[in-house]
């Protein structure tokens, strides 16, 4: 009894704080119950404790109501049933009537048997039982109690759906609205509702069926919060190798073949004196656009189409634009080092996954997570909790059950002082706020102290000319080139984290949309974009975790001038023997691709209005390897000049295949033999080509070493702005995935 009664008090005192909880995040909530019910569903199901409706559907009070049973048992005599069907349907005017069995019934299970339960259960159970009995042989022929159990489960809901379709209540809504009534049947070993296609409903068809799966952002989320390690990486992996592509291939604006992204368009309203955003973009996968009314909060819809144009998915954009933003930031997490310390600014969705995907990756090391917010305000504390409900289980797995978090407000005393200390001690900072001035003093970052250690930084929260996150002076230093007379004269005895030289972007659309880019004065040599990086496998792994090292060696794990006394990516001698191409944008003229900077050379023409790379007469020896490097496919034009139709214009041109033999006999159909003759003119034997194809390979695998140990241990910034290959890219996996496990809602014959 003492155990009753604390179970009772338990919940007594949960329901307080869960109360409390509702009424703090919302303070409307509890009100607008109050004022009346209108819900889209009556769900009728099984009175067992597994089973509760609204936690499995994931939805709130006021959005169900409910009939339940011992074995969700439907009979055409049970008025207790028809006056709830009746409520339901001619007063309520629900959408959907939704009969929902499940695995593992005890009801189930009596009436296979032919041992009496006692009293009004034998009674109560005699529909089920006749079900039994009209479906004998069937059931007799399945040998496994377990999953007969689950096929007499599944006949009752179809004997039940049977039962609806025969109300007159039921029939008139039908006809009348549109009511539609689904047999479902819920899965207590996975959670998971599987549509059994009885009633007004055809069941569910797959992705390649002819309906659009419809993704509420409510849906999306449980989905991506719901990730595995593996899962994630598989979203991931496939947003890199279309960054990659976007990056390095030939963008087509017809075929689909090969990635297109046009330039972002808007349209004003001039009511409310506002302009929505609308993203396309097209890709192997087929086509998609997101368009986004202009609210701070990442809002709006996604709208994807097959290669056919066939519609197959419109998603809430709220969580999936978050989402996808933090995962192409990934890409640069998951190759740092060691992270012990996330300094964060802001609290909304974007600061949610990029420390929750932080976490799932890496969360083996991290220790310290730090939210910086302008207020204690109840997004901030929204942001905690959903942190700390996260199941125990499950932090255990990902290894940061001993994460420790706190959040700092501009209203605490010592403000300037721990901002100071967060920023500083992070190995990875998220700038995730939009904010008009800077987050923090560009010293912090700039000054003896601050540029001893590497960071990751990443600034996500800005996206137009007039917002800044990063202070310019941070971003100067980090594009700052260093002469080798500077290098040994005053920065080796310091022993700073290596610069790249360079920004890292998602486009280089950033520089003209991000203020703080746009400010500092960048060129495109000054930039480079996240697609021509994340191929580049890590030289710094120990096999303990995804690009990780031991915690252990965290205070080793610096990459300083001293290391890198060569390494400037910006520089116009350090990584010749990784790069030599030059390039050029056709989007603009100005807009020439950052790598021709970052790996050697400029942007030069052909000479007769053609669009191909060709090389810098100072960089061959480079050109094959940067090919080879960051696997650049080679376009020349259709007819080799001789007056032939060009190709399609691209993001970043590629490298002509006949500048690539000129410049390096390496390359090209006849590379080998040109090159054997030269070597052989040269050095008068054989064995001196040999050695000085050694040569250059070990040189090549060094440069990229040096890069690889920049990217997890030295000072990198990471600026993006978005692109609608994101959405494209990972919506069209989250519409596969959220089919796989019967989340959304498909419309057949849309």
């Amino acid at each position: 009894m003492a155990q009753q009664q604390d179970t009772f008090l338990y919940a007594l005192s949960s329901n307080n704080a869960w109360a409390g909880y509702k009424a703090h995040q919302n303070p409307n909530f509890f009100p607008k119950l109050a004022s009346g019910q209108s819900p889209q569903i009556l769900w009728l199901g099984c009175s067992d404790s597994r089973c509760p409706e609204t936690t499995i559907l994931g939805l709130q009070p006021g959005d169900v109501f409910v009939h339940r049973n011992i074995a969700n048992i439907i009979s055409p005599t049970d008025i207790n049933t028809s006056a709830v069907i009746e409520y339901a349907v001619a007063h309520l005017k629900v959408k959907h009537v939704v009969l929902c069995g499940h695995t593992a019934c005890g009801g189930a299970a009596a009436a296979l048997s032919d041992t009496r339960v006692g009293g009004v259960l034998d009674t109560w159970l005699t529909p089920l039982k006749t079900v039994r009995f009209a479906h004998e042989e069937e059931l007799n022929g399945i040998k496994d109690p377990a999953a007969r159990a689950v096929r007499i489960a599944e006949l009752n809901v179809e004997a039940g759906v049977k039962v609806l379709m025969s109300n007159m209540t039921i029939q008139e809504a039908i006809k009348e609205r549109g009511l539609q009534v689904h047999g479902t049947l819920f899965d207590i070993g996975c959670g998971r509702i599987k549509d059994l296609g009885f009633g007004t409903g055809k069941g569910y068809k797959g992705f390649n069926g002819s309906g659009e799966e419809v993704v509420r952002g409510r849906h999306a989320q449980l989905l991506l919060e719901n990730l595995t390690q593996d899962e994630l990486l598989s979203f991931r992996d496939g947003l890199k190798a279309a960054l990659h592509e976007y990056s390095t291939g030939t963008q087509k604006p017809s075929g689909w073949k090969s990635i297109h992204q046009p330039e972002r368009t808007s349209i004003h309203n001039d009511v409310r004196g506002t302009n929505t955003l609308f993203m396309p973009s097209a890709g192997p996968d087929g086509l998609g656009i997101k368009d986004a009314p202009p609210i701070i909060k990442p809002t709006g819809a996604i709208t994807l189409f097959s290669p056919q144009g066939t519609p197959v998915g419109l998603l809430h954009a709220s969580t999936l634009t978050a989402f996808r933003t933090a995962l192409a930031s990934v890409c640069l997490v998951s190759k740092r080092a060691s992270i012990r310390t996330l300094t964060v600014f802001g609290c909304g969705e974007q600061a949610y996954w990029h420390v929750r995907l932080a976490l799932l990756l890496r969360g083996s090391t991290i220790r310290t997570v730090n939210i910086i917010n302008r207020r204690f305000s109840p997004a901030a504390k929204a942001l905690l909790k959903r942190f700390y409900s996260v199941p125990a289980s499950t932090k255990s797995q990902e290894g940061w059950t001993d994460c420790e978090f706190g959040v700092l407000t501009q209203g605490y005393g010592e403000y300037d002082r721990l901002l100071e200390e967060q920023v500083r001690d992070a190995d990875v900072i998220f700038c995730c706020t939009p904010s008009t001035e800077p987050l923090f003093r560009a010293e912090i970052l700039t000054d003896h102290e601050g540029r001893k250690k590497g960071r990751l930084v990443v600034a996500i929260g800005s996206y137009t000319p007039s917002m800044h996150e990063i202070p310019v002076g941070v971003i100067h230093q980090a594009v700052k080139r260093h002469s080798h007379h500077e290098v040994l004269g005053g920065l080796l005895h310091l022993r700073h984290a290596a610069e790249g030289g360079v920004i890292i972007v998602d486009t280089l659309d950033g520089l003209k949309e991000a203020g703080e880019l746009i400010d500092a004065g960048l060129e495109p040599g000054q930039v480079v974009e996240l697609g021509e990086l994340v191929m580049l496998n890590g030289a710094t792994q120990d096999g303990t975790g995804p690009g990780e090292v031991g915690a252990e060696e965290a205070d080793d794990m610096t990459v300083t001038s001293e290391m890198l006394d060569k390494f400037d990516l910006g520089s116009d001698s350090s990584l010749n023997t990784i790069g030599g191409s030059s390039s050029s944008d056709n989007r603009s003229t100005s807009m020439s691709s950052a790598m021709s900077s970052v790996y050697g050379g400029g942007a030069s023409g052909s000479g007769n209005g053609g669009s191909s790379r060709t090389s810098s007469p100072t960089r061959k020896s480079s050109l094959a390897a940067a090919a080879a490097l960051f696997h650049r496919k080679s376009h020349s034009r259709a007819d080799d000049g001789h007056g032939g139709e060009t190709s399609p214009p691209s993001h970043h041109e590629s490298v002509d295949s006949s500048s690539v033999e000129a410049a390096h006999p390496v390359t090209g159909n006849n590379g080998a033999a040109v090159e054997a003759a030269e070597s052989k003119h040269k050095h008068g034997h054989h064995h001196g080509h040999h050695k000085e194809k050694s040569k250059h390979k070990n040189k090549h695998q060094s440069e990229t070493e040096r890069l690889a140990m920049w990217l997890s241990k030295g000072n990198v910034i990471y600026k993006s702005v978005g692109l609608g290959l994101m959405d494209l890219t990972v919506g069209m996996h989250l519409v596969k995935y959220a089919q796989e496990r019967g989340v959304g809602t498909t419309i057949q014959g849309f």
